[in-house]
């Protein structure tokens, strides 16, 4: 299914799908992420990006109550460390992969996936003000 967007953005699926949406173009979105692309406002189209104006050819899956993930690095980095504090708080050892929380563990508390690499970056920023003065690790 083809859809079109009204605003440039990436559209980052919990499904670990990234589609770049441009302006006005026609994008073939696989069915994983039809609903995520009709969250952010994606309009289905045709091939040519003509607007398909019947209801009945509209995905007619619920709309997902589960959190979205931000779009912008700095908004990502906020709710990391947000889902950080709370899992150094539990202090649980499986959340945990070596001196920090694990991506699975950051994952599950977000409600949306990021990485270990992403963690990483936001552990090592922010790592002084989560442990408190460098205790902890």
């Amino acid at each position: 299914m083809f859809f079109v967007s009204n605003r440039n953005f990436v559209l980052r699926s919990t499904s670990g799908h990234s589609i770049r949406f441009e302006r006005g173009v026609a994008i073939s979105v696989p069915n994983a992420v039809k609903q995520e692309a009709l969250e952010k406002g994606c309009i289905p189209c045709d091939e040519k990006g003509k607007m398909i104006t019947s209801i009945d050819e509209i995905p007619s899956e619920p709309v997902s109550t589960r959190p979205q993930a931000p779009e912008d690095d700095a908004t990502r980095a906020e709710e990391i460390v947000k889902a950080m504090a709370i899992i150094v708080k539990r202090n649980k050892p499986k959340e945990f992969s070596g001196p920090m929380p694990s991506a699975l563990a950051i994952s599950a508390e977000l409600g949306w996936a990021t990485d270990h690499k992403e963690a990483r970056k936001v552990w090592e920023a922010n790592r002084a003000d989560l442990v408190g003065n460098g205790k902890g690790e």
